[in-house]
């Protein structure tokens, strides 16, 4: 039988998937969050077209159910991410769908499966229901028109930002944690996270989720100025962040009228006179303001008083990193840990300026750093012949 191991990070705008066959290196994969319920001869045709495991994903559980399209599939048919549902009930699809796309990319026929999932803290409690959906599914399923059985040997659940705190301790070695509370904050396109951690072990008193994400700014921005659609939004604002910040330790988004970025976003829009896009600079530094009121008022809950380390990520962490430079500027002993130093490895290694449009490749490693440091965790036991903690 050939062995899987893959990590799972079911994101609300992208599933980061680190994978291995047969202990070969690993590989990424990614898919859109996008999901959507299609009639089985429709999505016939398409795979006729365009037989692309990856780029045509549908799965069903039994055979009679309606088929769940899934990722670029869904989003070509106006499919969308969905929100309104938490993450751990959703990931079942997502997880069916990477595994069949990789199988039958790789023509893989008795799968072992080796699984680790991360999920949102506040989700973290849903584990073992999301264990036994998935031992139930794996057994029996369907990929496309495929009948497929997986043997589930292990699984493990983590809480988003673990990840990132096994990076951190691979920075400073696992003494220079030790007897130290770490404090890990993510920022996602639906959550932020916030961890502690006093000598390696999660501190509940001191971790939490909100549903305050990137999805926020997005949602007050197309309320300010009507016409603009979130996915560009998405986009400009990532490319604001690249272009601000290269060759500089701080991000400072010092927005003009004239920039490329925005107006790339004003005509997407059919906003064309400069006053039009000034509106839109100044809608950006109204959400910006709004939101991080938001932010920073959670924070003030749960974050804790002292720590030794900080360690921040996430896709769109950037967009506050003056914001959050400010707020924990009393964290000195070190600064801030935003881990740069593995972006130039994750695009290097996983070829991660293929994947994206022009500049889009540093964004991209950022929005995997989570998942990779998880799947690094799993390998480094898995070689060390013992099991991850599963009680995680």
């Amino acid at each position: 039988m050939v062995l899987l191991k893959i990590c799972v990070d079911p994101g609300a705008s992208l599933s980061k998937i680190f994978y291995s066959i047969n202990n070969d290196l690993a590989k990424l994969l990614l898919m859109d969050s996008a999901m959507r319920k299609m009639p089985v001869e429709s999505l016939v045709h398409q795979v006729s077209i365009n037989n692309n495991p990856v780029q045509n994903a549908w799965v069903r559980i039994n055979e009679s159910d309606i088929p769940l399209a899934v990722g670029f599939l869904a989003q070509n048919n106006y499919g969308r991410a969905r929100l309104d549902l938490p993450k751990y009930s959703l990931a079942v699809y997502k997880i069916l769908a990477a595994i069949g796309a990789i199988a039958v990319s790789n023509k893989l026929k008795k799968i072992r499966l080796v699984l680790t999932v991360l999920l949102p803290y506040g989700e973290f409690g849903n584990r073992e229901d999301l264990k036994q959906k998935l031992v139930f599914a794996l057994k029996d399923f369907y990929f496309q028109q495929r009948k497929m059985s997986v043997k589930l040997e292990y699984f493990e659940c983590a809480p988003e930002g673990y990840g990132l705190l096994a990076l951190g301790e691979c920075s400073l070695g696992k003494s220079g944690l030790k007897g130290k509370d770490i404090t890990v904050l993510m920022y996602g396109e639906r959550n932020t996270s916030c961890l502690t951690f006093r000598d390696g072990v999660l501190f509940k008193k001191y971790s939490s989720t909100v549903d305050i994400g990137f999805h926020r700014v997005k949602k007050t921005l197309c309320e300010l100025r009507p016409g603009l659609k979130p996915e560009i939004i998405a986009l400009a604002l990532s490319r604001l962040a690249n272009s601000t910040k290269k060759g500089s330790s701080s991000y400072t988004l010092a927005l003009d009228p004239n920039m490329d970025e925005i107006c790339w976003l004003a005509n997407s829009a059919g906003y064309s006179t400069v006053s039009d896009r000034q509106k839109i600079v100044d809608a950006i530094i109204n959400a910006k303001r709004d939101v991080w009121f938001l932010l920073s008022e959670w924070l003030d809950i749960v974050f804790p008083s002292s720590i030794s380390y900080l360690i921040v990520s996430g896709g769109a962490s950037h967009f506050w990193r003056d914001n959050i430079n400010a707020k924990f500027q009393w964290v000195t002993s070190p600064k801030i840990n935003w881990l740069n130093e593995w972006i130039p490895y994750l695009i290097t290694n996983f070829e991660l300026s293929k994947r994206g449009m022009a500049d889009e490749e540093t964004l991209l490693a950022y929005r995997v750093l989570d998942a990779y440091g998880y799947w690094g965790d799993l390998t480094a036991s898995l070689e060390r012949g013992i099991a991850p903690n599963s009680s995680r």
